[in-house]
């Protein structure tokens, strides 16, 4: 299992001295993508890539989210191993003028089935 990101959060050094400023940061705990955010497979298969929404894992069982009551998971065990799905937050994000953009995710993998 492909657990993505429970948080997504994407900063930039800004050209003020207060330093590094968040432009986005996304928890992902509803049962739906919030506004702004969509996936699109890029590999077709059967059965297609698709992702949901947990509460916890199963496999591997064990984990939570870091923050808030859901994270995303990748239906990988399902799909062969060439299938893929892109998740875009459409709205983009301005960093013009900034420098040093960074984004971080927080996942993990089921390294039995990787």
């Amino acid at each position: 299992m492909a657990v993505l990101p429970a948080v997504a959060t994407l900063a930039a050094l800004a050209a003020a001295p207060l330093g590094a400023e968040t432009l986005l940061t996304e928890g992902f705990n509803d049962t739906a993508l919030p506004a702004g955010w969509a996936t699109e497979i890029v590999t077709p298969s059967s059965p297609p890539p698709a992702i949901g929404f947990l509460a916890s894992s199963v496999n591997p069982p064990g984990f939570s989210p870091v923050e808030g009551a859901r994270f995303l998971r990748f239906n990988s065990r399902a799909c062969p191993k060439t299938s893929a799905i892109r998740l875009t937050h459409t709205n983009g994000v301005p960093t013009m003028g900034m420098s040093d953009v960074t984004v971080s995710f927080w996942w993990t993998r089921d390294r039995g089935f990787s």
